[in-house]
């Protein structure tokens, strides 16, 4: 489910480190990407907006948003953050408006659900972990 997400946030943490900059204590913006890298990232975002949506519907709260800011405020400019929570916010209430009435407690959804919290963990700590990397961050 997050292969491509977490692909896209690792490979634009580690755009720190593939930058040959000898600065000491840079953080990266959006601008260091590819327009593709770019665009990866804001569907990325927009993913896990949709998925936090449905586990925010089933009474699962996560607290992604808080987690990953604080796993990546050492590596990222603070507008950049700022843009990619501002986004992952209004998608967020997006599909929160649009999503149909669920059954939480079936078995197929309980496992899901699950599943999506271990993702979510997974990926903060692959995403803190690639930042505390980052060679000059």
């Amino acid at each position: 489910m997050f292969s491509k997400t977490r692909r896209a946030l690792i490979t634009f943490l580690l755009a720190c480190a593939a930058l040959a900059s000898g600065e000491a204590l840079a953080k990266v913006g959006l601008e260091y990407l590819s327009k593709a890298e770019q665009k990866q990232v804001w569907t990325s975002t927009r993913n896990i907006a949709r998925i936090d949506a449905i586990l925010s519907a089933c009474n699962r709260k996560t607290n992604i948003d808080r987690r990953i800011v604080a796993a990546v405020s050492p590596c990222l400019k603070p507008n950049t953050i700022g843009a990619l929570r501002s986004y992952w916010r209004k998608q967020k209430a997006k599909y929160a408006k649009e999503l149909p009435q669920l059954d939480c407690n079936n078995d197929y959804m309980k496992k899901e659900i699950n599943k999506a919290v271990r993702q979510f963990n997974q990926l903060v700590s692959e995403v803190r972990d690639n930042c505390r990397r980052c060679i000059f961050c």
